[in-house]
């Protein structure tokens, strides 16, 4: 749909018109269609990136591009001149961590910047799905991930409270200090401070109620 009716593009484009800052997060390629609007605007753009092998993401991600499609539409942007980074989201046990340095070298050699890593959490239709998807397609690391998640978060499923509760085990600490140590080495930094001073209303709002 966004292909056809460009509706992203549109927004982008009223945000170009008033000077609005712009961030995204993304698993599209399709975002880099819209490099030239983006290079115009106070924009940045995180691309998701939760694995690096193809074909653990074609079996978990079906209808996402694959990694190195994403970091093509990232390559794009940053040569466009906008500020790109990637969001290691979500880090699944088991399958996420033996990935980490190779997803952050692809993507700091495409022009990445900067680099988050969020731990896989898990409320009720999300974990039902997550779950059958992993028996279904990876049943012989199935039993090991939904394992180490449960010992990790101290449960499978989990209410909207729980996202901030710490991690149970040593798998989430390793796996923060395995990515920091790369991160390091790789010389991310931070995203970039976005400012407002191009912003502009677009006259009196208040006539939008008819006063």
């Amino acid at each position: 749909m966004e292909r056809r009716y460009r509706l992203t593009r549109q927004c982008l484009e009223v945000c170009s018109e008033f000077g609005n800052p712009v961030g995204m997060i993304t698993r599209s390629a399709l975002v880099a269609r819209d490099a030239d609007v983006l290079a115009d605007l106070d924009a940045h753009v995180t691309f998701s990136m939760p694995l690096w092998d193809t074909e653990m993401t074609r079996k978990l991600e079906p209808h996402a591009p694959s990694p190195q499609r994403r970091l093509e539409a990232l390559a794009t942007l940053a040569e466009a001149g906008v500020p790109v980074g990637i969001n290691i989201a979500p880090c699944i046990p088991g399958l996420t961590e033996p990935q980490l340095p190779k997803i952050l070298e692809a993507s700091r050699a495409a022009g990445a910047r900067w680099a988050f890593l969020m731990p896989l959490w898990l409320p009720d239709k999300t974990a039902q799905v997550f779950s059958r998807t992993l028996v279904e397609k990876m049943p012989l690391k199935a039993r090991s991930v939904l394992e180490r998640q449960v010992r990790r978060r101290g449960q499978l499923i989990e209410g909207p409270r729980d996202r901030a509760r710490p991690a149970l085990d040593a798998g989430w600490p390793a796996a923060k200090r395995l990515f920091e140590i790369h991160a390091r080495r790789l010389g991310y930094a931070d995203p970039p401070r976005q400012e407002s001073t191009r912003f502009h209303r677009p006259g009196e709002q208040f006539g939008l109620f008819g006063g």
